[in-house]
């Protein structure tokens, strides 16, 4: 079994770059003491390799393809394996000269930006109607196997992210023409394109090792045909595996009774997913090995701390996958992947020596992670934790712009919203403004609902907290400290955000009456910081975003937003403005 992951200390815009600094043979000791295999590592063909046509590709590429092999030799010694992950034949900024020099090979635009500030650019895609094209796709599969010798597996990727293809960002649902002129008039589909583009990686692959698998991801294939993509998996050639995102592609009814679409990775939903099922069967009627998507670590329901301790989701997972008969799994994305319970407990689960029986897993677990602990109590309390996160407001919205990986260093200022000025990504570096009017957060949810929700969250992990509190009383060791730390973490980031959305409630009819209020909410969030400063300053696994490459959440932060919530509440008149 193919078991992925990667260290939280790796940078996807510089995963080949750094790789032989990040990789050194303690992390990949550590990643293999995890009970993993194998790590990923981002690759850019045109940064990777050289080719006589294109001088202006591969400048570095000695140094990139050194470091790669680096890691191949290093991780052979421990047992961990190379695989590359890739989204080819990717395009380039839209005003670049190769453009100028190469315009047969250039597609459409999307107008997208990517980056930030001045540095932000629009992508132009690669044409798959090129020969030109297709011939360096299959090229470069060719000479990055002979290269690099060592890669054990390719992870391609042939919907959205970046521009790739012109199709990457027009599907089912797209409006207006195909983007591409020489698609329209050959007739050619996102589908079709996405054939060649797997089948021009086989084939060259082939050249020089046909038994390295290219595993297919299926991310938002669903943009470009129905489930299970049958006009895909009955044209791409042998020796191409599928890996299937294990959650996303469902729907759920919650405990309150809403319909939630699961769009995203997840912790709180179990699965496997009804579009995981639908391309696994597709998968097994040509053979092909199937490959689970998943990230045991954290997602975006709370990037901002080490892990999300729902050990008996992870169980559950874990059982189903075994069911399944997988080839693998890709533990993590670019966050999510620090070593902790976590991951330790999902290998475990997977494991041959797991008793089969839920409750006697769950307490050999407990008391080999902890020992000394009252097991039933810490499964108790596991569970709690699960019951919690039953009501979180799972959203593409919420997920991609609510402020709970933040909300603890985001200021409380009196006042209303600021006119049209929306809230920000909460997965990136993004200026915060506490001001900000949060609607695009909401999703399916009213305000209303999501802090309905957030307060019964917040309620119910603390209840589980207080158990497990109970039950690591006697237990000894590092993992205690860990797991106890997330734990408390996690319950001031809920009770912040909970405060977070109160307030702006209140600053959507902001006037008099509401100082009140106010002075309320942030006299409970002056209690929250209290609790979690210390907690932060003792644990610098906690605030940082690992795909932002940035602390959102830091001692420093909250102690500046605590002095200033402790001068309003000291005020003669509070500092609150009157209402307009």
């Amino acid at each position: 079994m193919l078991k992925i992951f990667r260290s939280s200390k790796a940078a996807f815009e510089h995963d080949a770059e750094r790789a032989d600094l990040v990789y050194s043979e303690d992390e990949l000791q550590r990643i293999a003491d995890a009970g993993f295999n194998a790590v990923w590592i981002r690759g850019i063909y045109r940064e990777l390799l050289t080719h006589p046509r294109y001088p202006e590709f591969g400048r570095d590429s000695a140094r990139l393809l050194r470091n790669l092999n680096l890691v191949a030799e290093r991780g052979a010694a421990c047992g961990v394996k190379l695989v590359i992950y890739n989204q080819e034949p990717l395009g380039l900024p839209e005003n670049d000269p190769f453009w100028e020099a190469h315009p047969d090979m250039g597609g459409t635009t999307w107008g997208y930006l990517f980056g930030v500030g001045e540095e932000a650019y629009r992508m132009r895609a690669m044409c798959m109607t090129s020969e030109e094209v297709r011939d360096y796709l299959r090229t470069s599969a060719a000479q990055l196997l002979r290269e690099v010798p060592g890669i054990a597996a390719i992870i391609t990727i042939t919907a959205s992210e970046f521009m790739s293809h012109c199709f990457s960002h027009h599907g089912l649902h797209s409006k207006g023409p195909v983007p591409c002129p020489r698609c329209a008039e050959a007739g050619r589909r996102a589908v079709d394109v996405v054939v060649d583009v797997l089948n021009d990686m086989r084939d060259g692959m082939d050249r020089t090792n046909p038994d390295t698998p290219l595993i297919a991801w299926n991310w938002s294939w669903a943009a470009y045909e129905e489930d299970p993509q049958p006009s895909i998996f009955g044209r791409i050639r042998p020796g191409i595996h599928i890996q299937a995102d294990f959650e996303r592609g469902d729907w759920i009814t919650d405990p309150l009774g809403k319909r939630i679409e699961i769009n995203e990775y997840s912790l709180s939903y179990v699965g496997p997913s009804k579009r995981f099922l639908l391309t696994r069967e597709e998968a097994h009627k040509q053979q092909r090995p199937v490959y689970a998507k998943l990230q045991i670590g954290t997602t975006h329901e709370l990037a901002t701390v080490s892990n999300l301790p729902l050990i008996t989701r992870l169980y559950e997972k874990a059982t189903a996958f075994k069911q399944l008969g997988l080839a693998g799994f890709m533990g993590c994305w670019n966050f999510g992947n620090m070593l902790s319970l976590n991951t330790r407990a999902f290998n475990f689960f997977l494991g041959d020596t797991c008793p089969e029986d839920a409750t006697e897993a769950l307490e050999t677990l407990a008391r080999n992670e902890f020992p000394g602990c009252d097991a039933a109590s810490v499964v108790e309390a596991w569970y709690g934790f699960g019951k919690a996160f039953d009501l979180y407001p799972f959203s593409i919205p919420f997920l991609y712009h609510s402020p709970i990986n933040y909300s603890l260093a985001l200021p409380m200022r009196p006042g209303p919203l600021t006119p049209d000025k929306l809230i920000s990504r909460s997965w990136l570096m993004d200026e915060r403004d506490d001001n900000a009017d949060p609607s695009r957060s909401f999703g399916p949810f009213t305000a209303g609902e999501i802090v309905d929700r957030l307060e019964r969250m917040a309620v119910l992990w603390g209840e589980a907290l207080a158990t497990y509190e109970k039950g690591l009383e006697g237990a000894s060791g590092q993992a205690v400290t860990e797991e106890l730390s997330v734990a408390r973490c996690i319950d001031v980031s809920l009770r912040s955000v909970r405060n977070t959305y109160r307030l702006h409630l209140l600053k959507r009819q902001w006037s008099d009456a509401c100082r009140p209020t106010f002075l309320d909410i942030i006299a409970d969030e002056v209690e929250v910081l209290r609790e979690a400063i210390p907690l932060y300053a003792a644990d610098p696994r906690q605030g940082y975003h690992i795909e932002a490459q940035g602390a959102m959440v830091t001692p420093e932060l909250m102690q500046t937003k605590l002095q200033a919530l402790e001068e309003l509440l000291a005020a003669p008149d509070n500092g609150v403005p009157p209402g307009e």
